[in-house]
């Protein structure tokens, strides 16, 4: 059986459905939905949560809000909040799921979880929580990436090593400079490239990501291959008036 063939079609009226004329149609759709397999879990990985939001608490705390990406944390676990090149240490006091105090919460799950005695102004949206040492911040990696084609959406002009835009990955977006293993990039064409951030973020190989124009319009979408130690930056014109190479060269 082809990957077509195995494709379910459920033909049908939901205002037929809701006249009462004909519900077989839906009871065949809940009966596709049903068939749809679980994604799988990565339960037995450390913890880690990226940051979507976070609320304060007077004199408890800050709840960060967001859907753990792997692993399990109850009351009680210590944690740390890394991300914008800062690393916060404390405890779970209360985890919320749909306003209800549970006791532990798994990968999949969308959750508030209270960190006891941390300021709301120092979390960010971006920033990861996670078992201790579980979460991996940097600002340099090798990433794969794909311009878009003008008829994907994309920009009509190449886009030249060095090129600064906005960077959009897991719940976090920086400005993003990249360097091309050659000197230009067509749309529509692949290549690997360096890709170096002015802050320090949570990262793990294989991450998804996107680069916005103007931060609306996707002109490109990577992975991130490789991370490697970062590197102390305090803006892209270091690197621009010496060069990559013998930027990091200084940084040994």
């Amino acid at each position: 059986m082809t990957a077509d063939e195995s494709i379910i079609v459920v033909k049908g009226s939901a205002l037929q459905a809701l006249q009462k004329n004909d519900g077989r149609c839906i009871e065949e759709l809940i009966s596709a939905l049903d068939k749809i397999p679980l994604p799988k879990r990565l339960q037995n990985e450390p913890f880690l949560m990226p940051i979507a939001s976070r609320v304060s608490i007077t004199g408890r705390g800050t709840v960060v809000v967001g859907t753990v990406e792997q692993g399990k944390v109850k009351k009680g676990d210590k944690v740390e909040i890394k991300g914008e090149g800062q690393c916060i240490h404390s405890v779970v006091s209360d985890i919320q799921v749909f306003k209800k105090s549970v006791l532990e919460v798994c990968a999949g799950d969308h959750c508030g979880i209270l960190c006891r005695g941390v300021k709301a102004n120092t979390v960010k949206r971006g920033m990861w929580l996670g078992a201790i040492d579980a979460v991996v911040i940097s600002n340099f990696f090798k990433v794969e990436l794909y311009l878009l084609s003008e008829e994907e959406g994309g920009r009509c002009l190449a886009v030249h090593s060095g090129f600064t835009e906005k960077i959009f990955c897991s719940t976090w977006d920086q400005a993003g400079r990249l360097h091309l293993e050659s000197d230009m990039l067509m749309p529509g064409e692949h290549c690997t490239a360096n890709l170096i951030l002015v802050n320090k973020m949570p990262v793990r190989q294989s991450l998804p990501f996107t680069i916005r124009e103007g931060s609306k319009k996707t002109i490109a979408r990577g992975i991130i291959r490789e991370v490697f130690a970062p590197i102390n930056l305090d803006s892209f014109k270091d690197i621009k008036d010496k060069g990559l190479e013998k930027f990091i060269e200084q940084q040994q």
